[in-house]
Formats: structure tokens, C-alpha cells, sequence
């Protein structure tokens, strides 16, 4: 007897076919080459290279969020102003030797002093420090990150595919006690509950905001408009 195709069968054909834009983009490259060159300069325990990149990484975004904020609000207050400014990614870029060295230790051992920062994330920066001792290999591993795209790519969250694989680094994800679900995965999920518009949406587990991410690109790409709307989004109003 031949089985009709359901709506749900059609949705998870489509999601299966998608490729992952993590490997596609390059980034795995990048994070295979930052653990070899971290390796290389000394830093041979994956649980304190992965932490480092984190470091690294935390204070890149940082930084660009601080831009995109100052840009879109003439009164918002930066994080890196004040003391706070020499900490700025911009500035890590163009220092090499001691002077490299000096600023991101400096840099990391004040996380747990950020403005507005929770007091998890003092606890967690606590007892922060710079443990890549190697000059040249500290320049490589800031220029590296500096050189990643982690920009969104149709949606996808390329920032929790990488974290998720620098989790594989450790072979131990379950033994931190870190779980992150697969893109495709959730890509199906909230396809199949379809959130709609003025919804109200919540993940109370929320790490890296996959869920959300990926329900807010469905309701954008159920209502596109035509026309000089013809975009994601284009059909939904200020108010939705």
C-alpha cells in the first residue's frame, strides 16, 4: 500500500537536504588551523586552547556588538570607552610582542569587571588569565580570529556550529554537562510547530539562542512580501 506524503514528511526531507554552512564557510578549517597553531606555541591541553579561543572570541564579539549598538543609538554608552577603551578588539589587531602580550592578558583578567556584566559571568571570568605565553603564536591565533567570518549565513547560527565542534575537540561535551541540538534538528522542530507572528516564544534552556534564531528566520520566511517588499519579512507590520 503506498503512503501519501504528509506535510511533516515534505519538512523533514527539506531540512535533512540543507547542507551545513559551518563546514561549507570554512570555519572548521580555521578552527582545525587555530588548535594546530596553539599546539605548536605550547598551549598543548585542548580544554586550554578551546578556553582561550573562547577569551578571544568573547572579546572580538563584544567589541562588534559595542559598534553596532553606538551606531544605531547616538546616546548609548560604550563598554569599551573610558579605561575600558585600550581592551577593544581594534586594538589587539595592531600590536605585536610584549606590547600583544601585555594588553589581552591585561584584557582578560578584567572580564569579570565588565560594566553590566551578571554575577555568573563574574564568577565565570573570575579567575580568567592568558595562558598563550608565545608572542608569535599569540599574533597568529589574534590575527586568525580576526580573519573569521562569523557573520550569519541564510540564517544559520555558525558561532554555535563552531562552538559545538570545538566541543568535539574535548570528546567530554557530556561530561561538562554541554548539549547543544543539532541544526537540523531544530530547523525541524520549529518547522513543525510553525510559530506564527505575535507569538510569544520562549526557550528556557537557551545557550546559544538556536531555537530562536531559527524560529525568528521561520516567521520571516513565511512572510515575505512581493513587490519593493519582496525580502524575508516583508509582509509583517512594525507592531508584529
Amino acid at each position: 500500500m503506498r503512503t501519501v506524503p504528509t506535510q511533516s514528511d515534505s519538512v523533514v526531507a527539506q531540512v535533512l537536504a540543507t547542507p551545513s554552512n559551518f563546514f561549507s564557510s570554512g570555519l572548521r578549517q580555521k578552527v582545525d588551523q587555530l588548535m594546530n597553531i596553539l599546539w605548536a606555541g605550547g598551549v598543548n591541553n585542548p580544554m586550554d586552547s578551546i578556553e582561550q579561543i573562547s577569551y578571544l572570541l568573547f572579546l572580538r564579539l563584544l567589541t562588534e556588538k559595542d559598534d553596532v549598538l553606538a551606531s544605531l543609538d547616538k546616546k548609548y554608552v560604550r563598554i569599551f570607552s573610558g579605561k575600558w577603551a585600550r581592551y577593544a578588539w581594534g586594538n589587539f589587531v595592531t600590536l605585536t610582542g610584549d606590547n600583544l602580550f601585555n594588553a589581552v592578558r591585561d584584557a582578560i583578567e578584567k572580564l569579570h569587571e565588565l560594566p553590566g556584566l551578571t554575577d555568573t559571568g563574574k564568577l565565570l571570568f573570575s579567575r580568567a588569565t592568558l595562558k598563550i605565553y608565545d608572542r608569535p603564536t599569540l599574533r597568529a591565533v589574534v590575527q586568525a580570529i580576526h580573519e573569521m567570518d562569523l557573520a550569519a549565513h541564510d540564517g544559520h547560527d555558525l558561532k554555535g556550529d563552531m562552538y559545538e565542534y570545538l566541543l568535539s575537540k574535548l570528546s567530554a561535551s557530556g561530561t561538562n554537562g554541554q548539549f547543544r541540538t543539532p541544526r537540523h534538528i531544530i530547523d525541524l522542530m520549529v518547522s513543525l510547530v510553525n510559530p506564527q507572528p505575535k507569538h510569544r516564544i520562549c526557550d528556557p534552556a537557551c545557550g546559544t539562542a538556536g531555537f530562536l534564531i531559527s524560529a525568528f528566520n521561520h516567521i520571516l520566511g513565511q512572510n515575505r512580501g512581493t513587490g519593493r517588499k519582496n525580502y524575508p519579512g516583508g509582509k509583517l507590520t512594525s507592531g508584529q
